[in-house]
């Protein structure tokens, strides 16, 4: 262990900077929460803060308490030892001296640590770092006198930042979580990042010792990767819930089906050439890794059409066909027959849904204002937990959507959890607004 500057007489005590930046990121994170919502609705903006606020404030706590953040003095040591003195100044005992700090009005503050090999007046000599009662340090020691030894504690020592600040901002960032996500990736995500952090510290204080950066580091790590591992659980908890509670499919009518029979569409590799191939075979090996079930439902056309949807290429050449916009070839056509198929076979999946454009013709624009009926005339994309990025974002309540991120490869790596939507399916314009360049639009799918 290595030898520190022993404590003495009118030696500063400062405190770090744990709690100034948490503040700071608390403010911080939301804003940055709040103005990367994509989101209508003030609940969801004021939830989507309160997430950023929380996650930023605890982060803050934990780099200002490092060894590199700044510490600023709030006052000094002022009792010491009758008979023990260190550079003419009388040295510093852990639970006998005491030290007075501005930052806590009311009684001195006890020395509460100090070395566990080095006694002076029969208790710890304290040194540079050792704490007070109040949490501040000893800031500053002799230059010349060095104590060893590991750091052993003879008092309790109240945090700088109270146990039920955290506590609160845990509560709030979860529930918050709750609602710009689901329940399940709150608590699972939550669950997760606690577990992680609480075997990051005990490994880090195995590894690097008690109270180092090196133990905070892994805390903070290890709440990352159990946070991020819960909230996949979480978005698998919810996929699966809602595969299990949703209906099974309407029958087509059958009398409708004879009296106008469908023309059986040519296949995907025909209709998609270059591309059908590749989607099939990709779309298969996702579908039967996550739902075998749906898998053995859908034939090669179909899981390949809804693989090819979720891709750039598939959007991007089959919506503005659909649209109008560009030309609809007898590949696209037969190509949207397959997804369209494909979606029939998946249960229907209802909730509210986020979608984010980045523009929108100004003639379809103009048409989302409060009790107006609105369709897409191509398919309509939407997500369970986050939308993509736009001006214009879009609260989506609707009923007849269907999940089509198993056969995802963005699944994993972007956390997508896709609900898709029919070309033409018909939404009520329930609220509309416009603040700081955003659009916020909340759709309500009607019959």
């Amino acid at each position: 262990m290595t030898a520190l500057q022993a404590a003495r007489v009118d030696d500063p005590i400062a405190h770090t900077a744990s709690k100034s930046w948490m503040i700071v990121g608390l403010i911080g994170g939301a804003i940055l929460g709040a103005a990367t919502v994509a989101t209508g609705g003030l609940a969801l903006v004021v939830a989507s803060a309160a997430v950023g606020a929380c996650a930023a404030g605890g982060l803050g706590e934990v780099l200002g308490s490092m060894s590199w953040a700044p510490r600023h003095v709030t006052g000094m040591l002022t009792e010491g030892s009758p008979n023990v003195y260190v550079n003419s100044r009388k040295a510093i005992r852990a639970h006998l001296s005491l030290g007075k700090c501005d930052e806590h009005s009311g009684s001195p503050k006890r020395v509460a640590e100090g070395s566990i090999k080095i006694y002076i007046n029969n208790y710890p000599a304290a040194r540079l770092g050792d704490k007070l009662t109040c949490s501040a340090e000893i800031f500053s020691g002799s230059p010349n006198v060095f104590f060893g030894g590991a750091k052993v504690q003879t008092d309790e020592i109240s945090p700088e930042i109270p146990g039920w600040v955290n506590w609160v901002m845990l509560g709030v960032g979860t529930a918050a979580l709750a609602v710009v996500a689901t329940p399940a990736i709150a608590l699972l995500s939550t669950a997760g990042a606690l577990l992680g952090g609480t075997a990051g510290n005990w490994a880090g204080g195995w590894l690097f010792g008690e109270g180092s950066d090196g133990q905070k580091w892994s805390m903070l790590f290890g709440s990352l990767i159990g946070g991020g591992a819960g909230m996949k659980g979480g978005a698998k908890f919810d996929a699966v819930r809602a595969a299990r509670l949703s209906a099974e499919p309407v029958a087509p009518d059958v009398a409708v089906t004879a009296i106008n029979p469908v023309k059986p569409a040519m296949p995907l590799e025909e209709a998609m050439p270059g591309w059908g191939e590749a989607w099939i075979k990709n779309g298969r090996k996702y579908a039967e890794l996550r739902d075998p079930y749906l898998s053995s439902k859908l034939t090669d056309d179909q899981v390949g059409a809804l693989y090819g949807y979720t891709t750039n290429e598939g959007y991007t050449m089959l919506n503005p066909a659909l649209r109008g916009t560009e030309p609809m070839t007898p590949g696209l056509e037969a190509y949207s027959q397959h997804l369209s198929e494909a979606m029939d076979v998946l249960p229907p999946t209802s909730g509210t849904f986020l979608r984010g454009v980045r523009s929108l013709p100004p003639e379809v624009l103009d048409q989302h204002v409060p009790g107006n009926i609105v369709s897409d005339p191509g398919y309509f994309s939407t997500d369970m937990v986050k939308p993509f990025k736009g001006k214009i974002q879009m609260q989506v309540e609707g009923y007849s959507g269907k999940q089509i991120d198993f056969v995802s490869e963005f699944k994993d790596i972007n956390l997508e959890t896709e609900v898709l939507f029919k070309p033409n399916t018909k939404f009520e314009v329930i609220d509309r607004v416009e603040s700081h360049g955003f659009i916020h639009i909340k759709l309500k799918e009607v019959q």
